[in-house]
């Protein structure tokens, strides 16, 4: 039997909807617009975040470093130290110059890394200019 069929249930319906009255809500509109909030945010869902976020950018960027790097160690196989001094290609083999004005030196550097060439009697001379 349902509880709707039960004429003691029926009875108390009716009592209950003749007595009881619902208060008015002291501030309707405030109420309202809570109530609207609520519904446009269960509507819309929750937005997805967007495909080229910071956050999903991470990772993809630490396996394309390690991806460079892999290929760089295998493609360019070469000793990344620094030079010895058996390495340098370029040598002074005479000093000397057309004008009398000026005169031309070279000294070697102590520690045998390169030679000093000493200009006397010149005008300034750029540092992209070809002496040779």
């Amino acid at each position: 039997m349902k509880n709707s069929d039960d004429p003691q249930w029926s009875a108390t319906r009716r009592l209950l909807r003749e007595h009881l009255s619902a208060s008015p809500p002291e501030h309707p509109d405030f109420i309202n617009s809570q109530v609207l909030a609520a519904i446009r945010r269960d509507e819309g869902g929750r937005r997805e975040a967007p495909a080229w976020s910071l956050g999903r950018l991470v990772w993809p960027g630490f396996a394309m470093l390690a991806a460079a790097l892999m290929l760089s160690l295998v493609l360019l196989p070469r000793d990344f130290s620094g030079r010895g001094g058996d390495e340098f290609v370029s040598q002074v083999i005479a000093t000397r110059v057309a004008d009398p004005a000026m005169s031309v030196t070279s000294f070697r550097v102590p520690d045998d890394r390169g030679v000093v060439l000493w200009i006397e009697g010149a005008d300034y001379i750029p540092a992209n200019h070809r002496v040779r």
